[in-house]
């Protein structure tokens, strides 16, 4: 009785221990694909961001933490693709008239707070990166 008992005991445990290593598994692939996609955006060309972080955000992902660092990463890129093409607007509108039409100083100053904000953003998109890298040792 006592040896079936202490079989069943490791057996139970074996199976836990297993679901526990295949869980951490998929959780591990899950930040590693996050990852990838995020160096992806991050070393692309700047035409070619627009269509990287949308495929970012379409990325699956089910982990809280690896969930929060796609998050972080995709709205600092947000941020920059508007900056972006609030900058490129202005410029087109400067190419196109001889005055700055009515609001561009608007449209330019909100363009540098996405600048400034969006370094700041990024920034802390590659710490979390770093860390969830750590983390999951991908």
């Amino acid at each position: 009785m006592r040896l079936r008992l202490a079989v069943a005991l490791v057996l139970i445990s074996t199976a836990l221990c297993a679901c526990k290593s295949e869980k951490d598994e998929a959780a591990r692939a899950e930040a590693g694909r996050v990852a990838h996609q995020i160096d992806l955006l991050r070393s692309a060309a700047t035409e070619e961001k627009p269509t990287l972080r949308k495929l970012l955000e379409q990325t699956a992902c089910s982990v809280p933490d690896v969930c929060a660092v796609k998050q972080a990463c995709s709205e600092a890129y947000a941020v920059r693709e508007r900056a972006m093409d609030a900058l490129a607007s202005v410029h087109h509108a400067i190419g196109q008239a001889g005055d700055l039409p009515q609001g561009t100083s608007l449209v330019l100053s909100e363009a540098e707070a996405d600048v400034k904000r969006s370094g700041t953003l990024t920034l802390d998109c590659a710490k979390q990166e770093t860390a969830m890298s750590e983390r999951y040792k991908f």
